[in-house]
């Protein structure tokens, strides 16, 4: 059994012999690499692209102020969907389902709105996108028109995940 690395306030990050090498590709090293080599390498190879301020990729920004990081980091080991652990997440989250629902006037009445909660924006079109096509069908199905080929008129600025959407949903 080999012996475990501990960092210590002299061990050189930059200077290591892990830095000198190039990053595993396919296997996982023999040796052991301390924590704070493996975070450096991960952060030095995707530090150009995970720059918040810097993504014109999306159509949405990534910045978050410091609290709402705080929120996710003091988070991130729960199983926040597991509402039975978590009984207040899930009040939250009907609250938040009633605020978006009311802020794009959904012509459900009530104080509970049906609603999902996703993770990402891509989960939150996908189920935007499924919510109008089960309209649609509804309301063609009261007027007795057919159903079986729904389409989508989207503009060029729509998020990516539309045609995920209408390849999924077959629109």
């Amino acid at each position: 059994m080999k012996q475990e690395k501990h960092s210590t306030a002299t061990t050189a990050v930059y200077g290591s012999e892990e830095m000198v090498r190039p990053a595993p590709t396919m296997t996982i090293p023999e040796e052991m690499t301390t924590p704070e080599i493996a975070y450096r390498m991960v952060k030095d190879e995707t530090y150009a692209q995970t720059q918040p301020r810097l993504n014109l990729a999306t159509f949405v920004t990534t910045y978050m102020d410091e609290y709402a990081t705080r929120l996710m980091n003091e988070a991130i080991a729960m199983n926040y969907i597991d509402q039975t652990e978590y009984p207040r997440v899930a009040v939250m989250t009907s609250r938040c389902i009633n605020i978006l629902a009311n802020l794009w006037n959904t012509p459900e009445k009530g104080e509970s709105k049906t609603g999902a909660l996703g993770i990402g924006s891509s989960e939150a079109c996908m189920l935007g996108g499924v919510a109008a096509w089960l309209r649609w069908r509804k309301r063609r199905q009261q007027a007795g028109k057919d159903c079986t080929k729904p389409n989508l008129v989207m503009s060029a600025g729509m998020q990516v995940v539309g045609e995920k959407f209408c390849q999924l949903w077959q629109i």
